[in-house]
C-alpha cells in the first residue's frame, strides 16, 4: 500500500487530496496546523497537528512516507501553511521522496494544439512556474524520486475521477 503526507488537510485542497487517496487505497498521513478547524474522517487517514518549530515531527512521520504532498497557497496567504516550501523540498531530498506541490498560483501555459480535431491526447496542461522554483525543484530533481507541480484551477476537482488526481 502508497504511504501519503499530506499537508494542510484543514484546508479544501488538503481535504480533497486526502479524500481522493483514500479510495484509491493509499495510507494518509494527514497533517493539520489548527485542530479547531474542520479535517476529513476517512478511512486509511491519519492526523497529526504540526506547528512551524515541530519540525522533527515532521521528519518522523516523512519516514513512514513514500510521498509528500504539498499545497503551496497563495502568495498572500502563506499563513495556512506551517512549514514554507522550501522546508519541504528539502524533507524530500534528505528522505529521497517523492514530491507532489499542488497550486493554483502559477499560469497555464496555453497551446492551440488541444483545440485541434485530432488532438485528443489527455495531458497535463503546461504550467509556467517561476524561474527561481524551478532552478530549486532542478536542484532537487537528483535527490528526490520525482517531483510533480500539478496546478489545480478554480474548475478542476481532485475528487473528479477522470482529473488528474483521480488516478
Amino acid at each position: 500500500m502508497k504511504r501519503a503526507l499530506v499537508l494542510g488537510v484543514e484546508h479544501v485542497m488538503g481535504a480533497c487530496l486526502c479524500e481522493s487517496l483514500t479510495q484509491h487505497e493509499w495510507e494518509v498521513l494527514g497533517v493539520v496546523s489548527n485542530t479547531d478547524t474542520k479535517a476529513p474522517v476517512l478511512a486509511n487517514l491519519t492526523l497529526a497537528e504540526l506547528l512551524p518549530e515541530d519540525l522533527d515531527f515532521l521528519y518522523q512521520l516523512a519516514e513512514e512516507v513514500d510521498t509528500v504532498f504539498f499545497h503551496q497557497p497563495y502568495e498572500s496567504d502563506d499563513s495556512c501553511a506551517p512549514f514554507s516550501l522550501e522546508t519541504i523540498i528539502s524533507l524530500c531530498e534528505n528522505l529521497h521522496l517523492q514530491l507532489v506541490i499542488t497550486t493554483n498560483q502559477y499560469d497555464f501555459s496555453t497551446n492551440w494544439l488541444p483545440s485541434l480535431a485530432f488532438w485528443r491526447k489527455k495531458s497535463p496542461i503546461p504550467v509556467s512556474v517561476p524561474n527561481k522554483l524551478l532552478k530549486r525543484l532542478e536542484a532537487a530533481r537528483p535527490h528526490c524520486q520525482q517531483i510533480h507541480v500539478v496546478c489545480l484551477g478554480h474548475t478542476l476537482d481532485c475528487r473528479n475521477s477522470e482529473g488528474y488526481l483521480g488516478y
